[in-house]
C-alpha cells in the first residue's frame, strides 16, 4: 500500500536534499526557531522525505532507508519539541508502523514482495509496539488526523498475524474516514482496494471505473496496477494483462517493474491456458459427408 500523496515537484526538492549534507544543528535550529504555522509545512517536508526514502521514484534502490531513517528522526524532533500536538505523534506513528515492514519487502534479489506474500516474522515488532502506543495516545486524545488515521490504517495490518487475518472492512472504513479529513484521489484508490479485498474484486472494480472517469490518476500507474489486481483475482485475465501493461508503460522504480512484469507474465499463461482447456473440452464436430468417403 502506497503513502496517500503522489510524488510531486516537492519530491525534486526531497533528491536534491539528500545528494547534500544538512547537519543536526540546521533541523534543532530551524524547529526551535519557526514560527508555529511552520510546524505544518514541517510536517509535511517529513512525510514527503518518508514517501520517497518508502517507494523510491527515481535511482536503482527501490527503498531509500537512509531517507526513511532521517525523516523518521525529524518526526521524533516534532514529537520532541511539541509534545502536544495530536498530530506530531500521529506522524510518527505512522513512520514507524509503515517502515517496520521494510525487511520484508523486498526479497533476496531486490524484486517487490506484496504485502499478503511478506514474511511477518521480518516485520520490525518493536518499531510496531512503539507506532501503536503512539496512536493509543493519539486516540486517547479523541483526535484523529490525516497521518493518524493513515497510522490506524498501518496499525491494523501490524496487528494481523497473517494476510488473511486483515481486517479489510476495517481498513476500507478508515479510509473511508481519511477521505472525509484529507480528500485525495489516492485515498479513494486505496479506499477501492480495501473495499475489493474486503468484499470482492467486483465491488472495487467499479470505484475504479469511477476514479478513471473523472479523470483522475489516468497517468498514475498505480492506479493500472491495482486494475490489474483485481481483474486477477476475479479471474478476468485477459483484461488484467491489459491494465498490467498499461501500468508497466506508465512508469514505476525498477523493482516494481519487475514485479508487474512478472504479474503480466502470470495472467498471460493463464489466458492461455483457459484458451487451450476451452479447446480440449469443445465437442467434436461431426464430420461432413465428404470427410466420410476417405478422399
Amino acid at each position: 500500500m502506497r503513502l496517500i500523496w503522489r510524488p510531486t515537484r516537492s519530491a525534486e526538492g526531497v533528491r536534491r536534499v539528500g545528494s547534500r549534507t544538512i547537519t543536526r544543528r540546521d533541523v534543532y535550529h530551524l524547529l526551535l526557531t519557526m514560527p508555529w504555522r511552520w510546524f505544518f509545512g514541517v510536517q509535511a517536508v517529513a512525510y514527503l522525505i518518508f514517501t520517497e526514502g518508502h517507494a523510491a521514484t527515481h535511482g536503482d534502490a527501490p527503498i531509500r532507508a537512509d531517507l526513511c531513517a532521517e525523516a523518521i528522526r525529524l518526526a521524533r524532533l516534532l514529537v520532541r519539541l511539541f509534545p502536544e500536538a495530536s498530530e506530531a505523534r500521529g506522524l510518527l506513528a505512522l513512520l514507524l508502523l509503515t517502515d517496520a515492514r521494510r525487511q520484508a519487502r523486498l526479497d533476496a534479489g531486490g524484486d517487490v514482495v506484496p504485502l499478503e506474500e511478506q514474511d511477518r516474522s521480518r516485520w520490525d515488532r518493536a518499531q510496531i509496539e512503539e507506532g501503536a502506543a503512539l496512536l493509543e495516545g493519539v486516540l486517547r486524545d479523541g483526535a484523529l488526523g490525516a497521518y493518524a488515521l493513515q497510522a490506524a490504517i498501518a496499525a491494523v495490518h501490524a496487528r494481523a498475524g497473517r494476510a488473511e487475518d486483515t481486517a479489510w472492512g476495517e481498513i476500507a472504513a478508515l479510509y473511508s474516514m481519511l477521505a472525509q479529513v484529507r480528500p485525495s484521489p489516492v485515498v479513494e484508490l486505496n479506499r477501492a482496494i480495501a473495499v475489493a479485498m474486503a468484499d470482492g474484486a467486483d465491488y472495487g472494480l467499479p470505484l475504479l471505473d469511477a476514479l478513471e472517469a473523472r479523470g483522475e490518476l489516468v497517468d498514475y500507474h498505480l492506479l493500472s496496477a491495482a486494475r490489474g489486481d483485481l481483474f486477477r483475482r476475479a479471474g478476468r485475465f485477459a483484461e488484467a494483462a491489459v491494465s498490467y501493461r498499461r501500468a508497466i508503460s506508465l512508469g514505476g522504480n525498477e523493482a516494481e517493474r519487475r514485479f508487474l512484469e512478472r504479474r503480466l507474465r502470470e495472467v498471460s499463461e493463464a489466458v492461455v491456458a483457459a484458451s487451450e482447456a476451452r479447446s480440449s473440452s469443445r465437442p467434436l464436430r461431426p464430420l461432413g459427408r465428404k470427410e466420410h468417403t476417405g478422399v
